[in-house]
């Protein structure tokens, strides 16, 4: 129906069209960076926290050797090898016992092929 200075409105024009375009494509831009960038930046922060701490944990365990190293050397008579030899059982010890905790892969066989037979 035409206003009386013979108008005719649009609905989709009316109100405030340019912030409602606005608030529209930044919700599909957020959600849009939601589903893209957000997964993807939490996967390298995983894989570069796993990175340090990895090195973090192998340089304190080959710190840990060595000071446990020297300081059975200073508690057990005779020369240093006497020290590898009891560090190097407890280490080999605690291998097997890790070996005896490990699972087993279960390997499934490969279904055989079906043969069709001619009709």
């Amino acid at each position: 129906m035409p206003e009386p200075d013979g108008h005719i409105p649009i609905p989709i024009l009316e109100g405030d069209w340019p912030a409602q375009a606005a608030t529209s494509i930044e919700q599909l831009v957020t959600t849009v960076r939601d589903k893209t960038t957000v997964p993807a930046l939490t996967a390298a922060r995983a894989v570069v926290y796993a990175i340090v701490g990895g090195s973090l944990l192998l340089v304190a365990f080959v710190l840990f050797t060595i000071c446990f190293i020297r300081l059975v050397d200073n508690y057990l008579p005779g020369d240093v090898w006497a020290a590898y030899v009891l560090v190097g059982s407890v280490f080999l010890l605690a291998g097997l016992i890790l070996w005896t905790q490990r699972g087993r892969a279960s390997i499934q066989p490969a279904a055989a092929p079906t043969t069709l037979s001619p009709v």
